[in-house]
């Protein structure tokens, strides 16, 4: 038996994106809106990068997981839960 800790899927960047692109158009945020959003709390994005993190082709950085959550009103676990 291997008790090493597993380490993160590749589809968690993935579920992270979905996540960040499913409470964004929850709340009605343009793309656009929502980097500009990004950038004021000093997130180093643009709205290319937030299309390819939200598509999960691209990583999403601790900064902006953390940002996205606050902007969001939700935990930061919220946006690693499965995407049904």
């Amino acid at each position: 038996m291997n008790n090493e800790p597993s380490s993160p899927k590749i589809t968690d960047n993935i579920i992270v994106g979905a996540n960040i692109k499913r409470l964004r158009l929850a709340q009605h945020i343009k793309q656009v809106d929502f980097v500009a959003k990004l950038q004021l709390k000093n997130v180093n994005i643009s709205v290319f990068s937030l299309c390819k993190i939200e598509k999960g082709t691209q990583n999403p950085t601790a900064s902006l997981i953390i940002a996205a959550a606050e902007l969001l009103g939700c935990d930061f676990n919220e946006l690693f839960r499965p995407v049904a």
